[in-house]
Parts: structure tokens; sequence; C-alpha cells
């Protein structure tokens, strides 16, 4: 069930990044505002996590991360039909903001779910499946769009054909969310999440320099994490457009 969730914003960003590079053709963006619409889709993985997505997990559990971001969600897919009907970019920064703060909270949620139901030795394991399964749906959603959605590329209808494919993400999205409310999944609280991670040795709570070396590896973490996101955005965005100047 929550490995659905993976495979569901692995479509979702497939699908955004061919609808927005189509966007971007038909309103004739600058680069400028190419890379705006990409880093509104991020911003709402910023906002997102640190706000009522934090405040969700720690006080309803996993289960109203998943129901809360897919209805957000949905809710960012919908606002795409009035955005490719205007063909608008302030509206298009908004439905990508919103879309990405409903991902966001997802993954708060599904990544230490997959980690946590099971075995700890083969949480990695089960996070590369599941993250496997992301990944197919990353592939098949251009490939999808392109075929069927966007045939020929400069046809400014196609933006407003596509209203109906992300009204069925919506409706699909919303109920996944009824299915989640229904389904019963376990939870864990902080203090089960606290002892999960005591190890015999105490390492974890070992300290460098009056620092616990959690705090270190966290950091060190967030860093890798940005700089990969980082470097596979600006390869995706961008490398054409160098290509083209080069």
């Amino acid at each position: 069930m929550v490995t659905i969730l993976f495979f569901l914003w692995g479509f979702a960003y497939g699908l955004l990044d061919v609808l927005n590079s189509q966007f971007q053709v038909i309103a004739r963006m600058s680069t400028g505002q190419s890379v705006a619409i990409h880093s509104a889709y991020f911003g709402g993985y910023i906002v997102a996590p640190l706000t009522f997505g934090r405040l969700a997990l720690k006080n309803w559990g996993f289960k109203a991360c998943y129901i809360i971001g897919l209805c957000i969600y949905a809710c960012g897919t919908l606002i795409f039909w009035p955005s490719a009907v205007l063909t608008s970019f302030p509206a298009f920064l908004v439905s990508n903001f919103i879309v990405g703060a409903g991902l966001s909270t997802l993954e708060i949620a599904a990544n230490p779910f997959i980690a946590l139901c099971g075995p700890a030795e083969y949480s990695e394991i089960r996070l590369n499946l599941s993250q496997g399964v992301q990944a197919i749906g990353s592939i098949v959603s251009p490939l999808l769009a392109r075929k069927v959605l966007f045939r020929n590329v400069l046809d400014a209808p196609s933006l407003i054909n596509v209203q109906w494919t992300y009204l069925g993400i919506a409706l699909f999205t919303v109920l996944l969310a009824v299915g989640y409310y229904y389904v019963p999944l376990p939870e864990a609280t902080d203090e089960e999440l606290e002892d999960a991670s005591e190890r015999a040795n105490h390492a974890n709570k070992a300290e460098v320099g009056g620092i616990r070396v959690l705090w270190i590896t966290l950091g060190f973490g967030v860093f890798a994490q940005f700089v990969y996101c980082g470097g596979q955005e600006v390869v995706s965005t961008s490398f054409s457009n160098y290509l083209t100047s080069a």
C-alpha cells in the first residue's frame, strides 16, 4: 500500500516535467521563468515538511500524513486546469508549489514507514525496492505524456486536453486517500521510535566536541541530498538550453 505512494509521486514528477516543458514552449518563457517553475515545486518541499507535515506526523501519525499529502496533491493537480486554460505563469507557479507540498508530506511519512516496517537490518533493501517502483513511475509518465498527450509539441490545445488527465489523477488520489482512511496501518509513537533507535553500545548518543554524532551525520545527509537533487535538476532543466547555447 505504501509503495503505491512511491509510484504515485514518481509518476507525478515525470508528468509535471513534461507538462512544464510544454507550457514553457507555448508561453515562450525565458530560461529564468523555466527555472522558477521547477523551483516552485521544490519550494513546497522546503515549506511543507517543516510546518504542517511535521505537525501531522508527530500528532497524528503516518496515515494522517498520507491522507493530508494526497488531498493537497489532488488540489494542486486540479489547479492545473485553470493554469492550462489561462496559460498563466503565476498559476503554474502556485500549482507546482502545492503539488510539491503534497508530495513532500507523503515522503516524510512513507520513507520512515518503509524503513520501520520490518527487520532493521533490511531497511535499506526495502527502501531501494520502493524507490525502484518510484523510478518506474518517473520513466513511464513522460513516455505516456509524449506519446499520448503531447504528440505535437507546438499544439496549444494539448495543454487544455491534458486537463482531463489531471482531473483523473486528482479523483484517483482522493479515492486513494479515502482507501488509506479505512486500511489498518501500524503506527509508531515518538517513544517507540526512540526505543527502536537505541543500540547496545549507545553509539547513537556519542558526541564529538560536545555535538552529538547523530546531528553531524544528519547534516552530511541533508547536504548530500541537496547536492544530489541539485545536480539532477540542473541537468534535467538546463542541459538542453546549454547544448543550444554551446
